[in-house]
């Protein structure tokens, strides 16, 4: 199953993933793990995302081949 995850590209490049091109949004395909809606950072099974307190997440761009096991690594129950 594939989930789309909208990524903040200045987002991105705040943290040195990508140029910071103020606000513009684009999708994120994970082949694999759907994180809880508590979860705030995790590993999908290829990459390590964390979504930040006004909803925008971020992960990490690694090509996988075999994707492994996700798992949430760190939840809030903050609204």
């Amino acid at each position: 199953m594939k989930t789309a995850i909208a990524l903040s590209i200045s987002a991105l490049g705040a943290i040195g993933i990508g140029p910071a091109l103020g606000g513009i949004h684009m999708p994120f395909i994970s082949d694999g793990y759907t994180p809880a809606k508590e979860c705030v950072q995790w590993y999908d099974g290829c990459n390590m995302c964390q979504k930040q307190p006004d909803g925008i997440v971020s992960c990490t761009s690694r090509v996988c081949g075999q994707p492994g096991a996700g798992f949430c690594m760190s939840t809030s129950t903050a609204e």
